[in-house]
């Protein structure tokens, strides 16, 4: 997903919802390549973004992606206040329909723009409890992908569930003497 570099890309395609996506492997994808790509996520998106989680093929988005990398993905941006989630710098991937038909969200990357560290351009409050990734929307800036993501019961309550486990993991590395108590005094 990259809305914010992809006309610097060899193959790239805006999806029906409005998104770009820049195709990485191959950079120079052929025709049937791209239009394959595009549709699947076009799709796929239809399915996320629509009320019912449903596309007009009758495809559940669970059908075309598979829920439990793009709830991980999500809850890592959130949880690091990623401005840039669902915008750009979101990668998918997917595998010849031989090994696998769905795609998947991963690996995370791009961590430049976290924990409000936004260049001056915007101000978001990182004290805040509210997830504001979700839906957050600038003057040059609207994340939508997230909050279409959560009107899905089945992606809630599995997001509820990745929460609660990354939420512990955090807990024991915060806690006094956890890992970034040891960390700090190795690097001291």
């Amino acid at each position: 997903l990259d809305n914010l570099n992809s006309s610097r890309e060899p193959s790239v395609f805006r999806t029906r919802v409005g998104n770009e996506y820049t195709v990485k492997s191959p950079e120079f994808a052929t025709e049937n390549e791209m239009d394959y790509i595009a549709n699947m996520f076009s799709d796929f998106e239809q399915a996320l973004y629509s009320d019912t989680g449903y596309n007009d093929k009758g495809k559940y988005y669970t059908e075309y992606c598979d829920l439990d990398s793009l709830v991980k993905v999500y809850v890592v941006e959130e949880i690091t206040k990623n401005w840039d989630a669902y915008v750009g710098s979101v990668f998918f991937y997917k595998d010849a329909d031989s090994i696998d038909s769905k795609l998947y969200a991963g690996p995370v990357w791009d961590f430049d723009n976290t924990w409000g560290n936004i260049r001056g351009r915007l101000t978001f409050e990182t004290d805040k409890a509210e997830l504001w990734a979700v839906g957050a929307t600038g003057e040059w800036y609207k994340s939508d992908f997230g909050v279409a993501l959560n009107k899905h019961p089945d992606a809630k309550k599995r997001i509820s569930e990745i929460y609660s486990i990354a939420a512990a993991c955090l807990e024991e590395m915060l806690v006094k003497n956890g890992y970034i108590d040891v960390l700090t005094d190795k690097l001291s």
